[in-house]
C-alpha cells in the first residue's frame, strides 16, 4: 500500500500549484476585478505594484446542512480556504458560496477563478474550459478513485423490486440532479444497463 502524504503537505502542494497558475499568461480574465486584472503585478515581485493585492474568487459549495458531511473538524473547504489565505501573501482569496447549480452558473460566466467541487461536478464543467489542479485526499478517504458511491434503495417489503429493470416507470426521489453521489451515479448505472435515464422513472 502506498504511503500517503500528510494532509498539511498536500495542502501546501495545492497552494503551490494554485500560486503557480497565477503566472500563466494564457488564461483569459473573466472580469477586470479578478485575478488577471492589472493588479496581478502585486504578486510578481514588482516593487511598484499595487499594494491592494490581487483578488482571487474561489467558488465553494454552500452545504444546506452541516450534518450532510463529516464533522466540521474535517471541513475540507474551510481547511483549504484558511491555508490558501495564510500562504499566499499579496493575494486576496475571496470565498464565494453557492448552491451546486449556482456554482455551475458562476463557472460558466467566469465569475470565479477557481472552485472546489466533486469529481462529477468537475467533469460536468469540463466543456467550459476548467482544468483540475489538485485532488484532496484524507485519512478517511485515502483513495480518490474509490471514495464515493451511491445507492438506490427500496422498501424491504417490495420484494418485487430486485433489479434495475424492476424500477422502470416507478417513482424515484433524490436530492438534486447535479448531485454526483445521490443522483448522477445512479443514473449512470441505469444508462450502463441500456436505459434512457431521462425517461426511466415515472
Amino acid at each position: 500500500m502506498r504511503k500517503l502524504m500528510p494532509l498539511t503537505k498536500r495542502l501546501v502542494f495545492l497552494s503551490l500549484v494554485f500560486s503557480t497558475l497565477l503566472g500563466f499568461p494564457d488564461i483569459d480574465a473573466a472580469a477586470a476585478d479578478s485575478i488577471l486584472s492589472d493588479r496581478v503585478d502585486a504578486v510578481s515581485g514588482d516593487p511598484t505594484a499595487s499594494s491592494s493585492g490581487t483578488k482571487v474568487r474561489l467558488g465553494l459549495l454552500d452545504f444546506e446542512f452541516e450534518s450532510s458531511y463529516l464533522s466540521r473538524v474535517e471541513d475540507i473547504q474551510a481547511t483549504v480556504l484558511k491555508h490558501l489565505q495564510a500562504s499566499t501573501p499579496g493575494i486576496v482569496i475571496e470565498p464565494r458560496y453557492y448552491k451546486t447549480k449556482d456554482l455551475a452558473e458562476a463557472v460558466r460566466k467566469g465569475e470565479v477563478e477557481f472552485f472546489l467541487g466533486s469529481s462529477g461536478f468537475f467533469v460536468e464543467m469540463h466543456p467550459y474550459g476548467v482544468r483540475d489542479i489538485g485532488t484532496i485526499v484524507s485519512s478517511s478517504f485515502p483513495d480518490p478513485n474509490q471514495c464515493v458511491a451511491g445507492v438506490i434503495f427500496v422498501r424491504n417489503s417490495r420484494t418485487d423490486l430486485q433489479t434495475i429493470a424492476d424500477l422502470e416507470h416507478r417513482t424515484a426521489s433524490a436530492t438534486d440532479p447535479r448531485n454526483f453521489m445521490t443522483y448522477q451515479i445512479g443514473m449512470g448505472e441505469i444508462a450502463k444497463a441500456g436505459y434512457d435515464p431521462d425517461s426511466f422513472f415515472r
